[in-house]
This record gives structure tokens, sequence and C-alpha cells, in this order.
């Protein structure tokens, strides 16, 4: 058996978009068949979700993320060096002071 994340597009009850995650566990012949799909789908109406689902598995999370990163949704990530290089060391309040 092999556990597989399956995110799942959806409506939720008040009718906005959402997109659950589900952990679903598959055989390597039932996910040839899809079976991962179905078993999400059923756990995303199990928990109040309302159709029409599209299902993206591990695979497929990317399409997500270019999607997201197209739209804005996802924010930028800014990367600030505070390595010590003039032997200054970071005061946990955020004020450097020297050594």
């Amino acid at each position: 058996m092999k556990a597989l994340r399956i995110a799942v597009a959806c409506r939720n009850a008040s009718g906005m978009p959402d997109m659950p995650v589900f952990t679903v566990s598959v055989t390597g012949e039932e996910y040839a068949l899809g079976n991962h799909y179905d078993r999400a789908e059923a756990l995303a109406e199990e928990a109040g979700y309302e159709r029409p689902f599209v299902c993206f598995d591990d695979a497929e999370h990317s399409a997500i993320l270019l999607a997201a990163r197209a739209l804005s949704l996802v924010p930028q990530v800014v990367v600030i060096d505070m390595t010590d290089r003039h032997d200054r060391r970071l005061h946990p309040f955020g004020v450097l002071r020297r050594r």
C-alpha cells in the first residue's frame, strides 16, 4: 500500500472555492486505475464538500503551485543575509551590537 496526499479542488458548504488535502492508501494496481482519486472524492463528499471535484496527486501538485504563483497568491520570499560580516551580532530584539 502506498499513502498519497490528494488535493481536491471543489466548493465548501458555503459555496466558496476550496482545496482540501486528503491522504489515501492504494496499491500499485489501484493507483494505475485511478482509484486514489475516487477515494479522495469520497472523503471530500463525506467531509461536506460539493462537486465538481478536480483531484491532484503528489505528482501534479506543481500545477497548483504554478497557478497560485501566476495569480500572485503565493507571497514572494525575500532572503536577508544576517551573517556576521563586520564582527557584529544580532541582538535578540533586532538591534545590532558590536562584540
